[in-house]
């Protein structure tokens, strides 16, 4: 059987409260471990985190999108 590439894998989407790229502790440690074991098994991984300001860019762990919050 033929190895599935990348693009015929589905997208994984990760939701963690704050960034796992740039603060990687606590809950936000989990999510940066998931993302790496789905980067392992060629998915693309996509989080959504909340932040001061809206953003967009692409980490280590998968295309991270930040989105700005009240709370």
């Amino acid at each position: 059987m033929a190895a599935k590439s990348k693009s015929s894998k589905l997208p994984i989407f990760l939701v963690s409260g704050k960034s796992p790229a740039k603060n990687p502790g606590g809950y936000a440690a989990y999510a940066h471990n998931l993302a790496k074991v789905f980067l392992e098994l060629e998915h693309s991984v996509y989080i959504i985190a909340q932040g001061p300001e809206p953003s967009i860019e692409s980490t280590e762990i998968g295309e991270e999108h930040v989105v700005s919050s009240p709370i």
